[in-house]
Order: C-alpha cells, then structure tokens, then sequence
C-alpha cells in the first residue's frame, strides 16, 4: 500500500479499521462497561440494556490516570449516566477498585463469583480503537464466558 498519496483521515480510517472487530451484537446475560474519562460509553451500554440486550449491566472502574480528577470513580460516574437515562438502579453492579484494563476483567470475573450470577454470555462496552485488546484479555482471564 503505497501511503504518501494518502491523507491523514485516510490513513486514521485504515487504523481504526484494523483496531475494530465488528462482532453482531446478540442477547446476554450481561452488558459489562469498561471504565474510561469517554462517558459515551456508559450512554451505550445504557441504550443496549433499555434495547433489551441483557438484564443486567457492571460497570468496571475505580480512577485511572485522566479520572483521578473525578469526584468519583468511572463505574459510579457510568451507573448515574445509566440510570439518568432510565436504567433501574438495582440492574446496576459496580467494581470500582480497577484502574486499568487487565484489572477490570480480573475484578469483574471475581465479582461474578463471588456473587454468584448466572453470567454465561457477555457484551463488553468500551471505546472501540481498544476492541481488540478488549477481546484478547477477555479471551485470556474470562475462558468460561461466552463474549
């Protein structure tokens, strides 16, 4: 490919394609939002659970390094933007201790344990450049969930 003739937004776009999965959505048991400073990410898993995708959401993420300036950490900023936009408060489970991608998973996978939920199947919400990083530590620390 030759890339001098191409302009920046052309080459962002071939990147960014690279960086995306595109997985078809199905139901699952749960929507699972990966905590960052992009709130849109909270608003998303918001609108898959109201579209009746899953029947509970977690939110996963204490303070990272650009959210250490929040008042609270990104799964409860992420549950109150969930439940603005009309998400039942006790559909919402939170693990706010993570403060980064590995952790969100590790946390995550022991919350589900440890409270014992009936989590088979999953959909993962986070900004999509990171989709497969996403895939790769879900398929290495989450081997009994179906993504």
């Amino acid at each position: 490919m030759e890339v001098d003739n191409m302009t920046d937004m052309e080459l962002v776009h071939i990147l960014w394609d690279y960086m995306r999965l595109n997985q078809k959505l199905e139901k699952c048991d749960c929507i699972i939002g990966l905590g960052c400073m992009d709130l849109t990410v909270a608003e998303v898993v918001a609108d898959l659970y109201l579209a009746g995708y899953a029947d509970k959401i977690i939110f996963s993420g204490g303070y990272g390094k650009k959210t250490k300036i929040w008042s609270e950490p990104e799964a409860e900023k992420f549950a109150k933007v969930a439940i603005d936009k009309g998400v039942p408060k006790e559909k919402i489970y939170i693990e706010n201790k993570s403060i980064n991608t590995s952790e969100n998973f590790q946390f995550v996978k022991a919350m589900i344990e440890e409270e014992r939920m009936d989590v088979h199947s999953c959909i993962f919400v986070g900004r999509p450049y990171g989709e497969k990083r996403i895939a790769t530590y879900f398929k290495k620390l989450c081997q009994n969930i179906k993504e």
